[in-house]
């Protein structure tokens, strides 16, 4: 992933992603959980539901503004758990930057 997204503290700006394999769109409202690492902070829809969105059927929709990160420049790692991954998929990395 080649992705640089922004997270603006306490704000409710959204982190969209279409995500694929092999070009082929996956249908997000399969995704059952989320991680992101984020330095040594794991954000898990598990205990912060709120701030991931798998209801759109061509997007994971994250919203970090009140995930309390410290302000900086990141490189996070995306997990993704379907009923065929129940123990997580590395999706990949982009870099997060919080202001």
């Amino acid at each position: 992933m080649e992705i640089e997204e922004i997270v603006y503290t306490a704000r409710d700006n959204k982190i969209q992603m279409a995500l694929s394999i092999d070009g082929v769109p996956i249908v997000h409202t399969s995704i059952l959980r989320c991680q992101v690492q984020v330095g040594s902070t794991l954000i898990d829809s598990a205990t912060h539901p709120t701030f991931f969105d798998f209801t759109n059927p061509a997007m994971l929709i994250i919203k970090l503004g009140d995930a309390g990160l410290s302000p900086g420049c990141y490189i996070a790692n995306l997990y993704i758990f379907d009923i065929t991954s129940v123990e997580g998929l590395f999706w990949g990395s982009f870099t997060l930057t919080v202001v």
